[in-house]
């Protein structure tokens, strides 16, 4: 049953980021690239914290943030990725 919620847990926070940013996307070309960036940060400093300041870190909080830190750094490099291609620098010959 914990594994199955911290499924749900990891699925619905990555995909409620990833369609937000989706519709704001349509309006700013950087959006979800900046979104995501911004995100592994604030997930990196989280990390930083749990393993550095805090005292007794709960294992399996530390466990969904690097799945959380994974994904969002994944989702950063392929917009990132993404704006390149649909730049004028990538021409396909």
């Amino acid at each position: 049953m914990i594994a199955l919620s911290r499924f749900f847990l990891f699925s619905s926070t990555y995909l409620v980021l990833l369609i937000l940013s989706s519709i704001a996307a349509a309006e700013t070309e950087y959006f979800s690239m900046i979104t995501f960036l911004i995100t592994s940060l604030a997930v990196g400093g989280w990390l930083y914290y749990l393993h550095k300041i805090a005292i007794e870190p709960s294992p399996g909080l530390k466990e969904i943030l690097y799945v959380v830190l994974f994904l969002t750094v994944f989702t950063t490099i392929w917009a990132g990725f993404n704006i390149y291609i649909q730049s004028d620098y990538f021409v396909l010959d």
